[in-house]
């Protein structure tokens, strides 16, 4: 099957490998990243766990938005991310049908359900947000008498 027809396919159907490869190779290619194989095979990893939850959408949205495509695998990230610290479990939808301007993402964990909009910050904006958050984070914690060290991630990447 080849990588245009990925999104004929039905809910809940998994794609071979070497059409997932397919995929992420594309993506590359038409990028200005010079990917190696471990690159490319985590991105076949990410596509066919995203193929399996069923959101195709998004998979097809990385080769189809070649000027958007590194906003794209943001959101590829983020839904990989979730799905493996959740379980398959998560129930999640790509830009979910019957809305004007869907989010990106609709999430239920157990009983409660999340709309996610992701949005691409400007540099400066970037910067001004994560410098208060950590000066947050540094403040709250002066108070703790125990040697300790702390982690911020502020974006997933690969």
């Amino acid at each position: 099957m080849g990588v245009d027809m990925m999104v004929h396919k039905k809910k809940g159907s998994v794609m071979d490998w070497q059409t997932a490869r397919e995929l992420a190779t594309k993506v590359f290619k038409g990028s200005r990243w010079l990917a190696s194989e471990e690159n490319i095979d985590r991105l076949t990893r990410a596509v066919l766990l995203l193929e399996e939850k069923g959101l195709n959408k998004l998979n097809q949205n990385l080769v189809d938005n070649r000027r958007k495509v590194w906003d794209f695998v943001a959101e590829l990230n983020f839904a990989t991310e979730l799905i493996t610290y959740h379980g398959p479990s998560v129930l999640m939808e790509y830009e979910p049908d019957g809305l004007n301007e869907p989010p990106d993402f609709k999430v239920q964990i157990g009983d409660l359900i999340f709309w996610l909009q992701m949005k691409k910050l400007s540099k400066s904006e970037s910067n001004n947000r994560r410098h208060k958050t950590v000066e947050k984070i540094k403040q709250k914690i002066k108070g703790i008498k125990k040697q300790m060290r702390f982690l911020c991630n502020f974006s997933i990447s690969w």
